[in-house]
């Protein structure tokens, strides 16, 4: 199920405040004993995101897929192809140009991203997305509006 990159942005969901879910058909939790394929899956996770609307039970995620202009600090991408996401990235900033300075989340031209994966040179912090040399075409933003409670 992979696991490097989406258990890293799901460590810092989670260590941002979106509480767990454990309850439903989705889930999205680690114990010290177990965690939900979502925790750790990239397509696993964009599975959950998708599908978990929240209820009075039902608690989680609350996150919907959006334009790179509509993301913001702690959102995050996915690699997506042929409707299967591979790898899960956090965003950490912004790039902007100098005009934008009264809103540059608004008119960004790119997201900073952290991401871990397997070997050290997977592991990287606030580096512009399009320097990974990825499609447009194979990129999914996701908007985090917070947890259901």
């Amino acid at each position: 199920m992979g696991g490097n990159c989406t258990n890293f942005t799901s460590q810092c969901l989670y260590a941002g405040g979106i509480v767990q879910d454990k309850v439903g058909n989705y889930t999205w939790y680690y114990t010290s004993k177990s965690k939900s394929a979502s925790w750790k899956s990239a397509n696993s996770f964009r599975t959950y995101y998708k599908n978990n609307i929240g209820s009075a039970t039902v608690k989680g995620l609350n996150a919907k897929t959006c334009s790179l202009a509509k993301t913001r600090l702690g959102d995050l991408v996915q690699i997506v192809n042929s409707n299967k996401a591979s790898h899960t990235m956090f965003i950490s900033g912004y790039l902007a140009d100098n005009w934008a300075n009264d809103n540059p989340w608004e008119y960004k031209y790119d997201v900073k991203i952290c991401q871990n994966s397997t070997g050290k040179s997977g592991r990287l912090k606030n580096v512009p997305l399009k320097s990974k040399g990825i499609s447009p075409s194979s990129l999914e933003y996701i908007h985090i509006t917070g947890s259901y409670y």
